[in-house]
């Protein structure tokens, strides 16, 4: 996304700073990420999941799932990091 047409190392390494994530914070990485999430974990999909999730999560057990329940079921089903998920739900609104 960044590569610059003139500048001949065209690959990327990831480094202990980018890795940690601490207080480390580029732009270009968060403009990775953002890509990444948009990509694995589609919004309208996600919306699609959640509906499903919920409606049969509340009437199989006649409650409403925990927010956790509720995060590692979406992660499951894309195959992602509960934590991946629950800032890409933070970020289309949804908790």
């Amino acid at each position: 996304m960044h590569i610059a047409p003139n500048n001949i190392n065209t690959e990327f390494k990831d480094t202990e700073e980018n890795l940690t994530r601490n207080n480390y914070w580029n732009f270009q990485e968060y403009e990775a990420n953002n890509f990444a999430a948009r990509l694995l974990m589609p919004k309208d999909l996600i919306v699609q999941y959640a509906k499903k999730f919920y409606e049969e999560y509340k009437n199989q057990f006649k409650t409403l799932p925990t927010k956790e329940e509720f995060i590692k079921m979406l992660a499951e089903a894309f195959n992602v990091s509960k934590t991946a998920m629950e800032y890409r739900l933070k970020n289309i609104g949804i908790i």
